[in-house]
């Protein structure tokens, strides 16, 4: 361990039992493996993040259905987020947990009004995203050729 003014460098490896509150930050160069979950009151601010999505890690695979009925049931709103929570008052964009909950349950953790706060994995929702387009291109390219039919000089 090395002292820089008041930093101090840790050279080879941290270990943290139990839990550890950082109030003047962590800076890491190298790798940091988690057993467990992070938990941030602030921003967290990555270059990229990385979920796990190899075949191998996965089990029971079902095609989704209806995502775009799933999506046109989501309210999406503005509001601002309370400093009593731990960021700091800032208007955002997004969805309510339990709102969400009532259409698709599995990116809800948490129940509404439980002991903790609700929160929602928003990159749960990308599948149905992907899946609404697929389904709105099909619609299209099936008006399409309608259209087409009554009308050959419309399209081409």
């Amino acid at each position: 361990m090395t002292k820089v003014g008041n930093d101090t460098i840790l050279q080879k490896s941290l270990t943290v039992e139990g839990s550890t509150n950082l109030q003047d930050g962590l800076s890491v160069t190298n790798d940091v493996n988690v057993t467990g979950q992070i938990t941030s009151s602030g921003q967290m601010n990555a270059p990229a993040f990385h979920q796990t999505s190899d075949y191998r890690a996965k089990a029971n695979i079902e095609r989704l259905r209806e995502c775009l009925q799933v999506i046109l049931n989501l309210k999406p709103s503005i509001y601002e987020m309370k400093a009593a929570f731990g960021a700091p008052v800032r208007t955002v964009s997004g969805l309510i947990a339990h709102e969400v909950q009532e259409v698709i349950n599995h990116p809800v953790i948490g129940e509404k009004d439980g002991k903790e706060l609700q929160r929602l994995d928003y990159i749960q929702l990308i599948p149905y995203l992907v899946g609404a387009i697929q389904q709105q291109q099909a619609q299209i390219v099936e008006l399409t050729a309608q259209i087409h039919k009554m009308d050959p000089k419309w399209y081409r």
